[in-house]
């Protein structure tokens, strides 16, 4: 079986690098059959369609979104990327639906996610990004971008996952040349010209999202390796009926990750080796197994506990103290308990939203 691949790219006359053709034709000297076309998106609508052309995925297995393909840049025509893949995101959904696999490399805004490109191809508050480190100095975002990441537990373990090593790191040589060859090197700040991008293997990540409905059921099979601070999704997988969506943070073609992009090919028309998170049920009833005990067990030791202040009043002689005062007493004691838990929570709250915003990858 050969598998057909569609590459979305920037438009011809100030194109950024595109690495996956020479990765695809590495892998299929390998063994994985697959032929490769590239969609210069941006060229194709403001050039007159010939008649003869269908839709672009009618005829894909796979269709792949270039590193910044979408990222709204006018410059590179990624603006008419964005919204033509806004506008027809219920199209290719029928198509991963119908056994599709759509890949979404890294797409940014001078290395910040850029949200609206992941809103564009899957919908909005499905797939949350981080911010800038700092918005009023891009600078430090270098501190968002670093050059490995680790496979979770959640990455399947078969048809080619098993060969993903559990540390990514950037193979080859990722230079700025091959980034951003000929014209488009015209077009770039210095502070985009200096970055040294044998250090990049991910920008950003994808942030926690704990509250609000999702449409897909996402599952993160590769987080950041950073040695100091919280370690955030780089890639995460839905599948959507016999497709799937790998959406990631990563530069995957130019960092030459041969063995995690096979694997995805192998997932063409065979997606159930890949995980879903557990239902909202089955979180509710692993909840009520270990937390209901527990609960039952709190509840006999207060019970036992008021039944011992009761005998040790009486036995120092304070007869009068019956149940209700004894009662009274607990509740008033409950009371300013509680005044000081609320306290301390307020006060933590406010003291600990900088380190939740971390955690979550705000």
């Amino acid at each position: 079986m050969t598998i057909s691949i569609g590459v979305i790219v920037d438009w011809a006359r100030s194109a950024r690098g595109n690495g996956w053709t020479a990765l695809l034709a590495s892998l299929n000297e390998g063994g994985l059959a697959n032929q490769v076309i590239e969609f210069p998106m941006s060229d194709l609508l403001v050039a007159p369609p010939p008649p003869s052309r269908r839709f672009l995925t009618q005829d894909l297995d796979v269709l792949i979104i270039n590193w910044d393909a979408a990222n709204g840049d006018p410059e590179f025509g990624s603006h008419l990327v964005q919204r033509w893949l806004s506008h027809r995101r219920p199209e290719l959904l029928l198509w991963v639906k119908d056994g599709g696999i759509l890949v979404v490399e890294s797409q940014a805004v001078l290395s910040v996610p850029d949200q609206a490109s992941y809103d564009a191809l899957i919908g909005g508050g499905e797939l949350p990004v981080c911010g800038p480190e700092n918005p009023l100095n891009p600078a430090e975002q270098m501190v968002r971008m670093g050059p490995q990441c680790r496979r979770t537990r959640h990455m399947p373990d078969s048809h080619g996952f098993e060969d993903v090593p559990p540390e990514l790191t950037i193979k080859g040589v990722v230079t700025h040349e091959r980034l951003f060859p000929g014209a488009s090197s015209k077009l770039l700040t210095a502070h985009i010209a200096d970055t040294n991008w044998q250090n990049v293997l991910y920008r950003g990540w994808f942030r926690a999202k704990l509250f609000g409905p999702r449409t897909f059921r996402w599952v993160t099979i590769i987080r950041t390796d950073r040695r100091k601070g919280i370690n955030h999704a780089t890639m995460k997988v839905a599948k959507v009926g016999q497709g799937a969506i790998f959406a990631t943070t990563m530069f995957l073609a130019t960092t030459e990750q041969r063995q995690l992009v096979r694997a995805i090919l192998h997932c063409v028309r065979n997606t159930g080796h890949l995980k879903t998170p557990p239902k909202a049920i089955a979180l509710v009833r692993s909840g009520l197994k270990y937390v209901l005990p527990v609960v039952v067990g709190l509840g006999l030791v207060a019970t036992d506990a008021s039944a011992w202040l009761l005998a040790f009043a009486h036995r120092l002689g304070w007869q009068a103290v019956n149940e209700d005062t004894l009662t009274a007493g607990v509740q008033g004691a409950l009371v300013l308990a509680c005044l000081l838990l609320f306290e301390l929570v307020r006060q933590g709250v406010l003291r600990g939203w900088k380190a939740i915003r971390n955690a979550m990858g705000y």
